[in-house]
């Protein structure tokens, strides 16, 4: 309700007692005051009921943008979740089949040549291999052990293995004979106690058995 049809409804209402009294031309006006007073009235209720419903619909709008933004938040969290664990599934089952494979004493090369290694040690690098020989030297840190193997008992074809200590599942001595199954690395080089620099191939093992 405005002012001023609150001003107009009370002269309406004072002009209606005044009909009472007065002549023709009075009743005609305050008679026109009164329905422009209600006129008034009835628009003015009405503009505040728009206003009303003008100044929820923002607030029920600003609601529902926001409900939609984090509904989509929601599922982008979601997707991701998902992609992540699969991801992780897809590594783990990457990691499972790849120990199988290491286990697998048939996926290694059982005819490795000691010549072809030194040869063309590029062409064998990162492949699987096996080889038989006399430990001839053990080095040892917290991490690794590290052996020095004569290939077939022959000195002159020495051979530098590395295995994990979480892998050795059977331990090792000097002199012991062993077959190893591991993944051929290329050529290193260390000094020795002469100063002079070796250069010898050198294998990760997986595997290892006494014989």
């Amino acid at each position: 309700m405005t002012i001023s049809g609150i001003i107009l409804i009370i002269i309406g209402i004072i002009g209606f007692l005044l009909l009472q009294k007065k002549g023709t031309s009075v009743k005609l006006i305050t008679g026109a005051i009164a329905v422009i007073g209600i006129i008034l009235l009835i628009i003015g209720m009405t503009s505040s009921t728009k206003s009303s419903d003008e100044t929820a619909s923002p607030s029920t709008t600003s609601t529902s943008s926001q409900e939609l933004k984090q509904s989509k938040e929601d599922q982008v969290k979601n997707k991701a979740k998902l992609k992540e664990t699969v991801r992780l599934d897809d590594l783990e089952l990457a990691t499972e089949q790849e120990d199988a494979q290491k286990e697998d004493k048939s996926t290694y090369d059982a005819k490795t040549n000691y010549e072809e290694l030194t040869q063309t040690p590029k062409k064998y690098e990162g492949q699987k291999i096996t080889l038989t020989g006399e430990v001839i030297q053990t080095i040892e840190d917290d991490e690794k052990v590290q052996y020095r193997l004569a290939v077939d008992g022959d000195y002159d074809k020495m051979i530098l293995l590395e295995i994990k200590k979480s892998e050795v599942s059977t331990p090792v001595a000097e002199e012991d004979n062993v077959t190893v199954y591991g993944t051929f690395l290329g050529m290193v080089s260390y000094n020795s106690t002469l100063g002079e620099k070796i250069s010898i191939p050198a294998m990760h093992v997986h595997m290892l058995t006494k014989n």
